[in-house]
């Protein structure tokens, strides 16, 4: 079975809102219970996330045109950046489950700040983008990401 690039961005959306909201789970019972509980799923949401970055990084490496190289470039790198800073998140929050919370946290920051470049490279990769009928939201979308993960590893490191 072959999958196609617009088929691996649209699983890769699905995906990726699916890891989201476990994060999002998780993150809010930690918050309620001022302990350790929702990291679980803190970790598991962003191993789905990481998951779901892959696939659409894929989905656009398929669908490359050379006539749109710089910013098909941009998003691609983009997206296997956001992979790679939820994968570093997801290991963070797994050493600080381990009982190493300074390193874990330094960690789990930096995969924060990774995954900020990456949705900024993707939002200039969406703004170089000429002919796409969701260029603005694209762009918005990726800065506003870009922006929550760069407060992330803040709030992080100041911790």
């Amino acid at each position: 079975m072959t999958f196609r690039g617009e088929d691996l961005l649209l699983s890769g959306a699905w995906i990726l809102a699916i890891g989201s909201l476990i994060d999002t789970i998780g993150q809010t019972r930690q918050t309620f219970t001022h302990s350790d509980q929702g990291k679980d799923l803190i970790v598991k949401g962003n191993g789905i996330e990481a998951f779901g970055n892959s696939l659409q990084a894929i989905g656009r490496t398929k669908l490359f045109k050379p006539e749109r190289e710089l910013a098909q470039i941009y998003t691609i790198f983009g997206a296997w950046l956001e992979a790679a800073g939820n994968s570093t998140n997801a290991v963070g929050v797994s050493i600080v489950l381990n009982g190493a919370e300074e390193e874990g946290v330094k960690i789990d920051s930096l995969g924060s700040g990774v995954q900020g470049l990456g949705a900024a490279f993707e939002a200039v990769g969406a703004y170089l983008e000429v002919d796409s009928s969701y260029r603005a939201l694209a762009v918005i979308g990726n800065s506003f990401i870009s922006l929550g993960s760069f407060l992330a590893a803040i709030g992080l490191f100041t911790f």
